[in-house]
């Protein structure tokens, strides 16, 4: 295989796989609970960047708003004797995150992105344990952290 043809290979791939529709099974490294390596660090970055039109994100502020909300739940979770049952009990209270970013996302004046959209659905739609909760919570607040790298002007 050529080089060209290799790097169309590559380009396909990366359009079948954006980096905002990780979901939790991608988060751990093969046939274990070993958080990968580079997802707060790559990964995270990449997320954030998908969030940019041109370099730039709008709508920061919304961004934050949803990781204030799943930094709560977080709290709430942190906070209980038995992490499992708690974990049933506000999984309801994470799952309603889906329709506040389609209600935000179809608001005038209101900048979301449809890959910010992505990033909230494939996330929570597929969080089953505590532990994927809790490295979401992680990769959450390490894409929040580069949104300042890619703050609009």
């Amino acid at each position: 295989m050529n080089e060209r043809e290799n790097s169309y290979e590559k380009d396909n791939s990366e359009q079948k796989n954006p980096s905002h529709n990780i979901t939790p099974k991608d988060y751990f490294k093969p046939n274990s609970d070993i958080v990968k390596d580079d997802l707060f660090s790559v990964t995270a970055n990449k997320i954030t960047e998908s969030f940019s039109k041109e370099g730039k994100i709008k709508g920061i502020r919304i961004i934050r708003k949803f990781y204030d909300e799943v930094l709560r739940l977080r709290l709430k979770l942190d906070s209980a004797n038995d992490k499992e049952k708690k974990f049933v009990e506000i999984l309801p209270y994470l799952k309603m995150l889906i329709p506040k970013v389609v209600y935000f996302k179809n608001r005038k004046n209101v900048n979301v992105d449809e890959s910010f959209e992505s990033f909230i659905k494939m996330n929570i739609e597929n969080i089953t344990k505590v532990k994927e909760f809790e490295v979401f919570c992680d990769l959450f607040e390490a894409v929040l952290a580069y949104t300042k790298k890619y703050k609009e002007q």
